[in-house]
């Protein structure tokens, strides 16, 4: 909250139902399965990390899937597009064991809110997240998920959420305690309620 010349202004963040989205198993299948989800005009950021998932090939069997309202394609890997709908959305998002969010570090990337991150982080996905914007406001780098900067951290990252069940766990139940406290709509509700009670009185 800050005032200024203007007045009295309140920030109030991305909020989610959690009785909507409801937590994945937390077992990692095998191979694990890495995720993105995000429209057409999110593709450049899913382009940046293109060429980390060609040379996590070397190193992991994995397999992805894009959940987009377009086509695309990584010949070569085991690639699933799905169709975004409405209906199905949390039932795609529980086929994803490792998260992906990567930006461009560009000053229209710090107006994104990190809302596919914050999905994610609600239903239990371990999230990988490029280094900068407003998920900086929220990830604590392995606390409850990892922040990259470059082809090797993410590469880091995915190997060590996929070997380490402990750290994995952690960061699962961190996440959702996170979202849980400051971006459910239970919790925002209240600085709503705080907000019109104080302008009802102005």
């Amino acid at each position: 909250k800050k005032n200024n010349k203007f007045g009295s202004v309140s920030y109030i963040p991305c909020s989610l139902d959690l009785n909507r989205f409801k937590q994945r198993s937390q077992q990692l299948k095998m191979p694990p399965t890495l995720g993105w989800t995000g429209t057409f005009s999110s593709k450049p950021y899913l382009d940046l990390i293109k060429p980390v998932l060609y040379e996590l090939k070397k190193h992991l069997d994995y397999k992805i899937i894009f959940i987009t309202n377009f086509d695309y394609e990584l010949p070569g890997l085991d690639l699933e597009v799905i169709k975004w709908s409405e209906e199905n959305e949390i039932n795609d998002l529980h086929k994803i064991d490792i998260g992906l969010y990567p930006l461009t570090k560009s000053s229209w990337s710090l107006g994104k809110g990190g809302l596919k991150t914050l999905q994610y982080m609600a239903v239990g996905i371990p999230t990988i997240s490029t280094d900068f914007g407003t998920v900086k406001d929220f990830i604590t780098h392995k606390k409850n998920g990892f922040l990259a900067n470059d082809e090797a951290d993410w590469i880091d990252a995915i190997l060590n959420i996929v070997s380490d069940n402990i750290l994995r766990e952690k960061i699962i139940s961190s996440a959702r305690q996170t979202v849980e406290e400051r971006y459910s709509v239970s919790a925002n509700k209240i600085k709503y309620i705080d907000i019109l009670n104080k302008l009802s009185k102005t």
